[in-house]
């Protein structure tokens, strides 16, 4: 088995949507548009999780319906870092030197949530503020 054959495998038993872009191998999360990244290189691998395009309209319909999306996130988030360490420790097994980048995407998509619980609870202020008029 090859080491993207590897990658895919992985990949697709944790139930990730498993796509090829742009010499990447995609992992996207099935709850939320969020992805494990794996760059191959002839000196490693490198190991990433990152927000899609729309994750800010997939938020926002999950704070607007009411859901907990702090949960949600958390949730997503400690899955794809389990499956990057899964994922890591099969390369490494492999002999590949894997360089595991989790925590700058975990943190972009917290700041998305955040944003958006900001201004819907600016929304809900506003509203609640024009009632009183």
């Amino acid at each position: 088995m090859s080491l993207e054959e590897l990658v895919r495998s992985v990949l697709s038993e944790a139930d990730l949507i498993v796509r090829t872009q742009r010499g990447k191998i995609l992992g996207i999360h099935r709850e939320l548009p969020v992805l494990l990244s794996v760059s191959l290189r002839k000196n490693g691998a490198l190991i990433r999780i990152e927000a899609m395009e729309d994750l800010r309209s997939a938020l926002d319909e999950l704070v607007s319906l009411g859901e907990n999306a702090k949960s949600v996130v958390d949730d997503v988030l400690t899955e794809l870092r389990n499956i990057a360490i899964d994922l890591k420790n099969s390369l490494e097994a492999r002999g590949v030197n894997v360089s595991l980048e989790l925590r700058s995407g975990e943190s972009d998509v917290r700041e998305i949530l955040e944003e958006i619980v900001e201004e819907y609870g600016e929304l809900i202020g506003e509203e609640e503020l024009f009632e009183e008029e």
